[in-house]
């Protein structure tokens, strides 16, 4: 791959396309920080911020791969003329990481975490509260792990879960926020009040 190439296009033709697709180029290879044809990134899954920005991973990018540094990139307005493009290297202890294959922002403090591991033909479910919405999960196959990442320079702050084999694809359902719980309560007691209500008037009738 050339760096100049293409590696995130968005497509023009809407949600339902017919015909001839058209594309637009939103990154190229060279936007990832590559800057060799000989250093192709290992491009991978595409997820979301709660802020919107779209966030790219390398997958098997690192030390002893194709591309030495291990990253993920956040694209902010994706396509628009103020597009902005921030490559952020996992590193654990100073040193790169390996493998990185998902990052997850969890946009929510708490919720069930969906990790593949592909080594052991099998997927983890795991409950996780306390979260940051803004912090990334993120699946190291080079480490064997599901760590807290810190957003602003990529170090690895703590393993949600060790020990994995080959830990690859992620997902993430958060869970309503207490003060959802707290609304969705006030509206099931409202509801009951009002059905408890129409009940007495029909029987005094």
């Amino acid at each position: 791959m050339n760096p100049t190439d293409p590696v995130l296009q968005a497509l023009n033709n809407g949600n339902n396309p017919t015909t001839t697709l058209t594309t637009t180029s939103i990154l190229t290879a060279s936007q990832t920080g590559v800057t060799s044809a000989t250093n192709e990134p290992d491009i991978d899954s595409l997820k979301s911020t709660p802020n919107g920005e779209l966030v790219l991973t390398t997958e098997g990018d690192g030390p002893g791969c194709c591309d030495p540094v291990g990253e993920f990139t956040l694209i902010a307005h994706p396509g628009a003329s103020n597009q902005t493009v921030t490559n952020v290297p996992v590193t654990n202890g100073g040193s790169n990481v390996q493998g990185i294959d998902d990052v997850i922002f969890p946009g929510a403090t708490s919720g069930w975490l969906y990790v593949a591991e592909t080594g052991a033909n099998q997927v983890d479910k795991v409950w996780l509260t306390g979260l940051d919405p803004n912090t990334p999960i993120i699946a190291i196959g080079g480490l064997n792990e599901v760590a807290l990442v810190n957003p602003s320079n990529g170090d690895v702050e703590s393993a949600l879960l060790s020990g994995l084999n080959s830990p690859h694809g992620m997902e993430f359902l958060a869970a309503p926020e207490p003060s959802t719980w707290a609304m969705m309560l006030l509206g099931f007691a409202g509801l009951g009040f009002m059905g408890y209500r129409h009940a007495k008037t029909a029987a005094a009738a």
